[in-house]
């Protein structure tokens, strides 16, 4: 599935929601390379640790992220299945990217 760029900043600001915080379009950024867009999210988890992950926004379409955090990794995966996987590509691509960027 094409992620579009609408698609994408709505899933952005649906990730920082979920630890409290507000998107700020001023954070989203033309990405260099096969990134088309970039968006450095803010995360916490529920002990409080905080952490930046990058979202990026290919130029084929594709989301990935860029996170040392395993929990990150895991809510952002979570989201994504739930918004974009179709039900026969879960996991294998996914979990290739972030394996990737830790």
């Amino acid at each position: 599935m094409k992620i579009t760029y609408d698609q994408f900043q709505q899933f952005c600001q649906a990730f920082e929601a979920l630890s409290g915080y507000q998107f700020d379009e001023r954070r989203v950024r033309s990405g260099s390379g096969t990134a088309g867009w970039a968006y450095e999210a803010r995360y916490r988890d529920e002990t409080n640790y905080k952490v930046l992950v990058n979202i990026l926004l290919q130029t084929d379409g594709k989301l990935r992220w860029e996170t040392g955090w395993d929990q990150a990794a895991m809510d952002l995966y979570e989201m994504w299945e739930e918004w974009f996987a179709p039900n026969d590509e879960r996991q294998e691509e996914v979990f290739q990217t972030s394996k990737m960027a830790s």
